[in-house]
């Protein structure tokens, strides 16, 4: 297991896996099934013999370059050999070796030939070493999926299949293989999908059994090395879901902060769930450190200098995070008398890395890693700690360009860039940063880390007043990653959080430079140029966002994109979706203390206005409260006052023909209707018909046809706790034309599966209750029996029944608290539910006025003549007429998310 059994806490929590990956620290040793670099045997010739024997001295050395060189020219004389076994086992060095330097792809290359000659050779046994070996390597690379097939690759049971190295071991009685194939099966479950839930770690489970494996009695296995790297990693994944678990309670306790009334129920739960996980958190630490300290004997007890460094450095973070200070003092001092004394391959680079970070604290006062672009002015005041650090990473990229590992070089060089930047010594930080780009783009073919020194240097140059390099510099790291991005999705819930941090600064930070905002300019000195570039930024923010949503569930692409102008698709998809100049589209942006505002009108012009943020958010907080307080009007000054803020200042430009308002909101505007701003004398929606969309690129701009609208309308009419009963329902499945309903008993997955499967529906209509959470695994719809329904099942239900020309063209719900704070909402689900449209309802509201709505709603949208938002304008406007039902408490939670047509 020795690439993946070298985990710490991760120095970029997100990026693409395999830059991950690169940034775990271990040691090469023989703690896997590995069988001895092979060494002259009798069968091979003299000549050869001697080149393979020459190789093992250097490489037992530490050359491993001149073991690359020897064993290369032992090939060569045995590829005129018949003799497979002889250059098995000089590709099995090779391979070794290349792993050694960091070349990663002639490894997995290496590997691949060794398991097809021991295949060959019938050598079962051999051919499961080599694929755990093949494994470790892909799992390296950051390629878990690929590691777990090769591995187990297991069916529906969770069995593994035939075939695979665990199969193989098991087949074989081979204990040694069993425990390296199951041990290095954890770590790439606990890559692949994370160990959030308890009972529930695939990765935990696999490195039990591999431990329990080598405790079993008659089991002779005396390799202490398997046992240092199981607990290694079992100690990883706990520090690593403790530190998940800080992040998720500084998530719940930052929601407090927000008062939406829709809302109340689950923030009087916040700060007990926030407790519960910061307990949670807290047991996980233990537990990681009691497999640490486990380790560590082992490792004394043979005296294995490398893994006690490895779990030394491991231990930091926890002392760190829970504020013993002593204690990470101690482990650097014993750590730092060890470092010196290590062999200088690969993996001593990323050993002085990670030594240099752990000089300074790597979290903040409430055990949240530090982000990627924060500084620790622990180092700062420190300049004994800084001189250290400076010297580790020199030595680190000396070594790395010595033996030509280029990935391991790069990130030596950029951390040293990162050093220099938080130390305000921008020259060297720049020049270093531009030297990490350069070995990247010069000597790898993977590019995948290249967005954090891109990323690193407009950071630089903007400290340095160079504004127009810093934008070219931060839209290179943007691109580079949005080349990536489909490389860092994962089962591993993990990056979730990591996102926010880690990847959604870089969007921000250059919005923020092309609004000028830092220069202080005003509106008449923004143009059009920065205004597009700054609003397609954004777009592609919510795109990486939605995706990181849902992760690899998720098939995102562009409707109706023109291959061959992709350069211009922001643009033209603008020009598009206002081609009938009726439609204006407002975009809001949150900076750092400002809020954009920006207004594009169907003649492709641009215009902005910078509000203040914490004024605005304080309004949003009070329209909102007013808002569900059906009995007051407790809503109506921030109404206007909103009002004000977002529309006053463009009313000139919204005259006739433009009839429809388009929303592109951003944060804390997500989860907020629109349709109740006041000007003072009406409603926007008495004045405009509003629409949301999470995204204009992803917006399906095509008309639908009518004609014969169907729907299937589903829904609940009675009680199932612990959920009330919908005492509307019943009225409101009735108000709906050309419906077939599926309701109470028959209201069931399978159900709905074979009603779609039946027949086409251009409509889907569901009445019950549900929930958005900030996970997709916590969005779920209520059934007959009670099981959660989440919407990545009900995507999957209409994407396997429905073809691309009989798409959904409008999912709606109602009865359900779809806005949760800051988390996608009804965004996501317009996306990954595979509807062109989603019409909802922000809060549940059981009356019979949802029915008048409903069937308002969709008696307009049957002409032909009408937009579906023109269609929610007219049935909310009878509402507002209605003086039952005039409050927006009634009417206003009503959003139509995604094509308006």
């Amino acid at each position: 297991m020795k690439h993946l059994f070298r985990k710490r806490q991760l120095l970029v929590s997100l990026c693409c896996i395999s830059l991950v990956v690169c940034l775990w620290l271990g040691n090469i040793t023989s703690n896997t099934v590995q069988i001895q670099i092979g060494k002259a045997t009798n069968a091979q010739n003299s000549t050869s013999s001697q080149w393979v024997q020459e190789g093992v001295e250097k490489y037992q050395a530490d050359q491993y370059l001149d073991a690359i060189e020897d064993w290369n020219k032992a090939l060569d004389i045995e590829k005129n050999n018949r003799n497979p076994r002889n250059k098995a086992i000089i590709i099995e060095n090779l391979a070794r070796a290349y792993q050694q330097v960091g070349q990663t792809e002639n490894a997995i290359k290496h590997w691949e030939n060794v398991v097809q000659l021991h295949n060959q050779l019938g050598d079962a046994a051999k051919v499961g070493h080599s694929l755990t070996e093949l494994a470790q390597v892909y799992t390296s690379y950051g390629q878990p999926k690929k590691a777990i097939e090769l591995l187990c690759n297991p069916n529906e049971s969770n069995e593994c299949q035939t075939g695979t190295s665990v199969k193989i071991a098991q087949q074989n009685v081979d204990i040694e293989g069993e425990v390296a194939a199951l041990g290095s099966l954890g770590d790439a479950y606990q890559l692949f999908e994370g160990c959030e839930e308890e009972g529930k770690c695939r990765a935990i489970q696999r490195l039990e059994d591999s431990l329990n494996k080598i405790k079993e009695k008659n089991k002779n296995i005396n390799n202490k090395n398997y046992e240092i790297s199981i607990l290694n990693s079992l100690g990883n994944i706990y520090s690593n879901r403790a530190s998940l678990r800080y992040r998720r309670a500084f998530f719940l306790e930052k929601q407090e902060s927000y008062n939406f009334p829709n809302l109340k129920p689950n923030l009087q739960n916040n700060k007990r769930e926030s407790e519960k996980k910061r307990q949670e958190a807290t047991i996980d630490d233990t537990n990681a450190l009691n497999k640490f300290k486990d380790s560590y004997n082992i490792a004394q007890e043979i005296g294995e200098k490398s893994a006690k460094v490895k779990v030394l450095l491991s231990e930091i973070p926890i002392y760190y995070r829970t504020k013993q200070a002593e204690q990470a003092k101690q482990a650097l001092t014993q750590a730092r008398k060890l470092l010196h004394s290590l062999p200088k391959n690969s993996q001593i680079v990323y050993t002085y890395i990670d030594f240099a970070d752990k000089l300074q604290p790597t979290v903040d006062n409430k055990g949240v890693p530090l982000n990627l672009n924060r500084c620790s002015q622990t180092l700062n005041n420190s300049p004994e700690n800084f001189n250290e650090a400076q010297t580790l990473l020199k030595e680190a990229a000396k070594i790395a360009h010595k033996i030509k590992d280029s990935r391991a070089e790069s990130f030596a060089l950029g951390k040293l860039g990162k050093l220099f930047e938080c130390n305000n010594k921008y020259d060297a930080a720049l020049a270093y940063t531009q030297q990490a780009r350069e070995v990247i783009e010069q000597n790898l073919a993977a590019k995948d880390s290249l967005f954090l020194w891109e990323w690193q240097a407009a950071r630089i140059l903007k400290q340095q007043d160079k504004i127009n390099e810093a934008i070219i510099a931060y839209q290179n790291s943007k691109n580079t990653l949005e080349k990536v991005r489909q490389d860092i999705l994962s089962e591993n819930r993990n990056f979730q959080f990591d996102f926010k941090n880690e990847i959604e600064p870089i969007y921000r930070e250059l919005i923020a430079l092309h609004l000028n905002v830092e220069a202080g300019k005003k509106e008449n000195k923004l143009n059009n140029q920065n205004l597009l570039a700054a609003l397609e930024t954004i777009d592609s923010f919510k795109i990486a966002e939605l995706q990181n949503y849902f992760g690899s569930d998720c098939i995102i692409t562009i409707p109706n994109e023109n291959p061959k102008d992709k350069q211009n698709s922001f643009k033209n998809k603008i020009l598009s979706l206002t081609s009938d100049k009726k439609t204006a589209i407002f975009s809001s942006i949150i900076l750092e203390d400002k809020i954009a505002i920006i207004l594009t009108l169907p003649n492709g012009e641009s215009k902005i206005n910078l509000r203040d943020r914490e004024t605005i958010q304080q309004q949003v907080i009070e329209y909102s409260t007013g808002l569900k307080e059906d009995a007051e009007t407790k809503y109506l000054k921030p109404a206007q006052l909103l009002y004000n803020e977002i529309i006053r200042d463009f009313e000139q430009s919204l005259t006739p023909p433009i009839n429809t308002l388009v929303f592109v909101q951003d944060e804390i505007f997500q989860s907020v209707p629109m349709a109740a701003l006041h000007d003072g004398n009406n409603f926007l929606v008495e004045k405009y018909a509003i629409a949301t969309t999470p995204t204009l690129l992803l917006t399906d701009d095509k008309n639908f046809e009518r004609k014969n609208l169907q729907v299937l309308a589903l829904g609940l009419t009675v009680e199932k706790k612990p959920f009330p009963k919908l005492e509307n329902v019943q009225t409101e499945l009735d108000a709906i034309p050309n419906s077939t309903q599926v309701k109470n008993e028959k209201f069931t997955r399978e159900n709905i599966k074979q009603e779609l499967s039946r027949q086409i529906y251009s409509v889907i209509h569901i009445a019950t209750h549900g929930k958005f959470g900030i996970e997709p695994k916590d969005t779920f719809l209520v059934t007959w029996d009670n099981e959660n329904f989440t919407i990545n099942q009900l995507d999957r239900i209409i994407r396997n029944t429905t073809t691309k020309q009989n798409r959904i063209d409008l999912l709606t719900l109602t009865a359900c608290n779809t806005a949760v704070g800051e988390s996608l909402g009804l965004a996501g689900v317009a996306i990954q539910a595979g509807a062109k449209s989603i019409l909802a309802s922000l809060w549940s509201i059981d009356d019979t006025s949802t029915s008048e709505l409903v069937q308002t709603f969709y008696q307009g949208w049957k002409n032909p003549e009408l937009t579906k938002a023109v269609a929610l304008q007219k049935a909310q406007m009878a509402l507002i007429k209605n003086p039952k039902y005039q409050h927006p408490y009634f009417w206003a939670p009503f959003v139509l998310v995604g094509n308006w047509q």
